[in-house]
């Protein structure tokens, strides 16, 4: 960005280019102003535009930084277009025809209907003291991404500058690094200039300064190393690097809880903290206790016991992205449980429609601000077989308030929800009553519910057991107990059937969709239940077996996809990391000159690269 004061772009003789600072007025609205440009013919020669001096002013003002994708630009992408103009009407001696704008198609080249100011002209003077002269600029040592060579030529000899252009096809805002350590921000993207001074540190920023979706880049275009560093709790993960594929490099690693009859579990966005609820559905009388909530806050190397939610048939539980909000279910005709401090204390809620049920499923946005939950319809009062949803309102703590039910009544077996909690997808379980319309989807945070298309009446009975949505609810991924893996990537309006006939207790999705893990049950009497866990990389399309003969019951995944947590029924649980830094201030990405790395929030410390380029990066 131009200097608050004037900066002499352009002096050759009596001929000046000078850009400077514009604060947000009249001239630019927005809230970071602009670069204001003049161009003059400094007649008195004393350096500053006053009295008879020829002059011209234009503005080329800043948008502000926009979401991912956004056609936000800064000075950086502000073009200037300074051709000749003949002599006559305009200017009786020729002279530049000048005007600016901002390169909104990031082609290199200013529009016509790019420009931001119309067409001003700067004149020559009757003798021939002075001359300015503007030429395209090729890539190349002086602009790496071409731009405008700038030169004067007088009396006093011929100056050349350059204004460089963004590199095509990046429509973020941008920034330049010059100094050794940057602090970087989010919505940006930070260029390590070549005016660095030596190798740069940056460090991530930390929320409330990001937030989930939020995304920054960096790009070297200099000789100097640079190096992303991590604060405490924060990791990268690193797959777009070249890494390998998700638990498929490394042995998976047991944890140290208790053996129990594990039924499901959550994961924050990061997999730092998991959550896990044990079944006592088939334990016999006089047994010992065993069906309690389980949280971890060191990514399953340690497991503390819930008591307070009590000893239950526990079916379900979900995780908000940090990890701090929980809500449980058991199908056992109790309440729905929720925590609003990393399962430390928990409160029963009360409200209509939240007690006495057989609850078998649980979602919530990932802000805890909504939620959604699912009975098991078997005819029975309490078990009214409705979807349950609920939304914060002002005043009210989290899941207090009313629960409200929703039509139609099915067997309803699953739900799953998008980050933002606005759509839903709910799976029935060999429902009679409706058997050829297993998948219902909502777009309105279950308000109104409509079976989807993909399976019109006449289609044999589906037996679908777990869904799962990506974070913003387009991919969705459902399993057959007895049958099928299948896949939406319209947000449930088609579906394709993946895996033959298998059978799965289970199935998760990464927040993007991409990444896909189903677990199976072990049985010697189901040739279904092999006890296999399946992963897919690139949607469904292609599966790896991995972690064979274990009846596993419940699996999760981290937002980026690079950490699963599955556990086992009459077993413990297990986990697997793979292409992510080492955890806080010891893990770091490095670069350097032709590197760039887009790096996505996920939340809870989790830094996702959704791109990279250039040689290899160092990953510790």
């Amino acid at each position: 960005m131009p200097p608050a004061t004037p900066a002499t772009l352009v002096q050759n003789g009596n001929a000046r280019i000078t850009l400077a600072a514009e604060p947000k007025g009249s001239q630019c609205q927005d809230p970071v102003g602009g670069i204001k440009i003049t161009a003059f013919i400094d007649a008195n020669n004393n350096g500053v535009l006053d009295g008879a001096d020829v002059s011209n002013t234009q503005y080329a003002c800043y948008q502000a930084p926009g979401a991912a994708g956004s056609a936000s630009t800064t000075g950086i992408t502000t073009l200037v277009s300074l051709v000749n103009e003949p002599a006559g009407r305009a200017c009786a001696n020729g002279g530049k025809k000048f005007f600016v704008g901002l390169d909104a198609n990031s082609n290199g080249v200013l529009d016509v209907a790019e420009a931001t100011t119309p067409a001003a002209y700067l004149c020559n003077s009757a003798g021939p003291d002075v001359g300015i002269s503007i030429i395209d600029e090729p890539r190349g040592g002086n602009c790496a991404n071409a731009g405008k060579q700038i030169s004067t030529t007088s009396g006093a000899g011929k100056t050349v500058e350059y204004l460089c252009y963004a590199a095509p096809g990046l429509s973020t805002t941008w920034q330049r690094i010059t100094g050794t350590a940057a602090q970087l921000v989010s919505g940006l993207g930070h260029i390590i200039s070549s005016f660095s001074v030596g190798n740069v540190v940056a460090t991530l920023p930390a929320e409330p300064a990001v937030k989930p979706g939020d995304t920054l880049t960096v790009r070297g275009e200099s000789g100097n190393e640079w190096r992303i560093t991590q604060a405490a709790g924060q990791t990268i993960g690193t797959r777009k690097l070249g890494g390998t594929e998700p638990g498929l490099e490394t042995s998976w690693i047991q944890q140290s809880e208790p053996v129990h009859d594990w039924w499901f579990v959550a994961s924050s966005a990061s997999g730092s903290k998991l959550a896990a609820v044990a079944n006592n559905f088939l334990t016999a009388p006089g047994a010992p206790k065993v069906g309690f909530v389980y949280t971890s806050a060191d990514a399953g190397v340690t497991w503390t016991e819930r008591q307070a939610p009590g000893d239950r048939a526990w079916a379900s539980i979900a995780s908000s992205a940090d990890g701090t909000k929980l809500a449980a279910v058991a199908s056992d005709l109790s309440r729905i449980w929720t925590s609003a401090d990393s399962g430390n204390s928990w409160q029963e809620q009360f409200a209509s429609g939240s007690s006495g049920r057989f609850w078998v499923s649980i979602t919530m946005s990932s802000d805890g601000s909504r939620m959604a939950a699912v009975v098991l319809g078997n005819g029975a009062a309490t078990d009214d077989g409705k979807i349950y949803t609920w939304e914060q309102s002002a005043g009210n703590a989290f899941g207090v308030g009313p629960w409200t039910a929703r039509t139609p009544s099915r067997n309803w077996r699953s739900i799953a929800s998008s980050a933002d909690g606005s759509k839903l997808v709910a799976a029935v379980y060999n429902d009679l009553l409706d058997a050829q319309q297993p998948i219902y989807l909502s777009t309105d945070s279950g308000v109104t519910w409509t079976p989807s298309p993909a399976f019109p009446i006449g289609q044999v009975t589906h037996s679908f057991y777990r869904v799962a949505s990506s974070q913003d609810g387009t991919k969705l991924a459902a399993a057959e107990r007895f049958g099928k893996i299948y896949t939406s990537s319209d947000s449930g309006l088609s579906w394709t059937a993946r895996i033959p006939d298998h059978g799965f207790n289970s199935i998760a999705l990464s927040g993007d969709g991409n990444t896909v893990v189903a677990v199976q049950p072990l049985s010697t009497t189901d040739p279904l239940a092999t006890g296999k866990i399946y992963i897919s990389t690139d949607g469904g399309a292609t599966w790896t077996q991995r972690q064979q003969a274990s009846s596993w019951r419940g699996v999760a995944l981290s937002a980026d996809g690079n950490r699963i947590v599955a556990a086992v029924n009459n077993g413990r649980i297990f986990t697997s990391t793979s292409n992510r830094t080492t955890p806080g201030t010891a893990g770091s990405v490095t670069g350097g000159l032709t590197n760039e790395l887009q790096l996505r929030y996920l939340g809870d410390g989790l830094f996702d690269a959704t791109s990279a380029s250039g040689p290899a990066f160092i990953v510790k």
